[in-house]
């Protein structure tokens, strides 16, 4: 009967190495790319115990260098984040996320092309006027070009 094979035994024969597998491989690259222990773990979904297992196999092929505490990835943005600092990459991020924002609040229509904002500054209403009017079915020009209501004609509730 066979032995079961576990992570970083090798499978037999002559020349005996290590079999290295993928999830070896991925933690070893977590490991240089400066993520922590518990963010490596939380990313493969494993128990504490179970992840603590595998790093005493691997670790018995070669040790691995993690991050110190308070040096890895995860805390590096935490500490950048609370003096105000973004990474290049959050802040490109962020700006891809502006932009989209921006692109789904643009308004087209009757010639007409801009944002609420935009289409308020050349307007005799306001910005939320205008969105109220959309909402309410108003053509575009409708809602930009027709001025507002004088006060006494505006709808107000009878109290009793």
């Amino acid at each position: 009967m066979t032995q079961p094979r576990t992570l970083g035994q090798s499978t037999g024969g002559a020349a005996m190495r290590p079999v290295v597998c993928p999830t070896e491989n991925f933690i070893r690259d977590c490991a240089a790319r400066s993520w922590s222990r518990a963010m490596t773990r939380q990313h493969l979904d494993l128990s504490r115990e179970r992840f603590r297992l595998i790093l005493d196999v691997i670790e018995q092929h070669g040790a691995i260098e993690w991050a110190r505490s308070g040096h890895s990835l995860l805390a590096k943005q935490s500490h950048a984040g609370r003096r105000g600092i973004c990474l290049p990459e959050m802040a490109e991020g962020m700006a891809r996320g502006r932009h989209t924002l921006y692109t789904r609040a643009i308004r087209e229509g009757d010639g007409l092309r801009g944002t609420c904002d935009e289409l308020a500054k050349n307007s005799p209403v306001s910005a939320a006027t205008i969105r109220r009017r959309l909402a309410a079915g108003q053509s575009l020009a409708e809602a930009v070009n027709n001025p507002p209501k004088p006060y006494s004609e505006r709808r107000r509730s009878k109290s009793k």
